[in-house]
């Protein structure tokens, strides 16, 4: 868990630094990053997730709404493997479109 929170520190003042980074690291292009990054925006008071899950689960969701398909596991492999730690989306929440 020490590992967890030392990767996400200062993300609630970093939020779009570090979403931008996530989103480059995943391989998303900057459009659809800045889209991910509206959507967190827009939820990121309200969703039932911590603030980095949020971020995880308005990118999951926009790369899959604009073509680049990738799993679940794929995703929080991806992150693991940039992170040293996964953030699985669970993005059932969050209603789209």
């Amino acid at each position: 868990m020490v590992v967890k929170a030392n990767a996400y520190r200062g993300f609630k003042d970093n939020a779009h630094n570090i979403g931008t980074q996530m989103g480059k690291a995943l391989g998303l292009s900057p459009d659809i990053i800045q889209i991910a990054l509206s959507l967190y925006d827009q939820h990121k008071g309200k969703a039932p997730r911590t603030l980095h899950g949020t971020m995880v689960d308005c990118l999951y969701v926009t790369a899959n709404q604009y073509g680049a398909k990738i799993t679940i596991r794929q995703f929080a492999q991806k992150l693991k493997d940039n992170y040293g730690v996964s953030t699985q989306p669970k993005p059932r929440w969050l209603k789209c479109g």
